[in-house]
């Protein structure tokens, strides 16, 4: 019977792969292709066919929590409609939460600070340990303010000063999970990024996770319902200029570690990518991430990263896709290039009106102009985004490439 099953297996695996992929974006599986799958998973996880590489095995296991994901979104916005309608409460009958998901260094903070200072309400967000106040944002100092009175795990309130909106859509601010930084530290280790890029549940539940302060100053991490989401407003910038950021950044934190220029970026990106972390990522490289690492691989560095970037929007858009929710991408650049038609064009998504007289300094972009990157490496660590994006990361990632 293994014998059986191993030809069988090896026979129809690529095409049971591709019926699968075809059957999640379009519809539920049918139970013949769904036991074609399981037997496939079940072989290849246990290993018995020796030749399957570690990509194809990772494949089957991502593409099965795609489907269990698809299966649960039809089944859990169905009964979230009817639990709005027999909602009591008066917030959570009329406040429909719209997500703000962003990557680190896509800004997240340009937008809340514009939306709410036109709006004259404050945002949401998932992180109650933190404050935006007249004096800037603080930290552990005021208790967190949930959203919803019935709900103490949030989302919670962003702004000290400014009101939550009384009816109509709230946008609250997630960065999901999945981006960290491995430099060796226990709050970032392999599975809290492979985990969350690879496995859609866990991604999607992740987008509903936060901290709540506590009295006492206490930071109690919170889950809340992530089917609350409705609306989807999705924050992006250039996957090189977010490498260079997130370099930035980190001089700041630890200044002296690295030169602030191209040796020491690129000493930095050799850090990331010899992680041991880092190392294991090539069992989840697509092929054609293979193959360009093979042919021109000195030219893309910080691939862990890039990986990070490119699997992060692939969650977030397949999220948007299977939920069939209504999805807003916001460019980092157009607040430069079109500030008032990128802030029209959001606060319509979000059925706003502006409410208070706003005279905002134009839009300057923190850091310098200073290329960090050669032409050739830019080129590359493009591709290397392109080959493993999805269909959709891809067209939303167009301008870039």
């Amino acid at each position: 019977n293994i014998k059986k099953t191993v030809r069988f297996v090896s026979q129809q695996q690529l095409t049971v792969t591709s019926m699968v992929e075809n059957r999640i974006l379009h519809d539920v599986p049918s139970s013949r292709t769904l036991k074609k799958a399981i037997i496939c998973g079940m072989v290849i996880s246990s290993g018995l066919i020796l030749s399957v590489n570690h990509h194809t095995i990772y494949r089957f296991h991502e593409l099965v929590s795609d489907y269990r994901f698809l299966i649960e979104a039809r089944i859990k916005k169905f009964r979230h409609v009817q639990r709005r309608v027999k909602s009591v409460t008066k917030a959570d009958k009329e406040l429909k939460m719209v997500w703000q998901v962003s990557y680190p260094f896509t800004g997240s903070e340009v937008g809340m600070g514009i939306l709410q200072d036109y709006t004259g309400f404050s945002i949401g967000t998932n992180y109650g340990d933190m404050m935006d106040t007249n004096r800037g944002i603080v930290t552990r100092t005021y208790n967190s303010i949930p959203i919803y009175p019935n709900r103490p795990n949030g989302p919670f309130k962003n702004r000290l000063e400014k009101p939550l909106p009384e009816s109509g859509n709230v946008l609250v601010r997630t960065h999901c999970s999945g981006f960290c930084i491995d430099f060796g530290r226990d709050d970032c280790m392999f599975k809290h990024y492979v985990i969350p890029l690879t496995n859609l549940n866990y991604f999607f539940k992740s987008c509903a996770s936060g901290k709540r302060l506590m009295p006492g100053k206490r930071i109690a991490p919170v889950q809340y319902d992530q089917w609350l989401a409705e609306k989807v407003m999705v924050l992006i910038r250039d996957p090189v200029d977010i490498v260079r950021a997130r370099f930035l950044n980190d001089m700041k934190l630890n200044p002296n570690s690295y030169q602030v220029n191209r040796k020491g970026v690129q000493a930095w990106c050799a850090k990331y990518d010899d992680r041991q972390g880092s190392k294991n990522l090539k069992h989840y490289y697509n092929p054609e991430t293979t193959k360009l690492l093979a042919t021109d691989g000195d030219n893309v560095i910080c691939k862990a990263e890039l990986w990070r970037i490119a699997r992060f929007y692939n969650q977030v858009f397949k999220v948007a896709k299977f939920l069939d929710d209504d999805i807003l991408p916001v460019y980092f650049e157009d607040y430069g290039t079109d500030a008032e038609g990128t802030i029209a064009e959001m606060m319509d998504f979000l059925n706003y009106e502006q409410t208070e007289t706003v005279d905002h300094d134009p839009f300057h972009q923190s850091g310098d102009d200073y290329s960090y990157f050669t032409k050739r490496q830019r080129v590359t660590m493009m591709e290397f985004i392109q080959s493993e994006a999805s269909a959709e990361t891809k067209e939303m990632f167009q301008r870039y490439f």
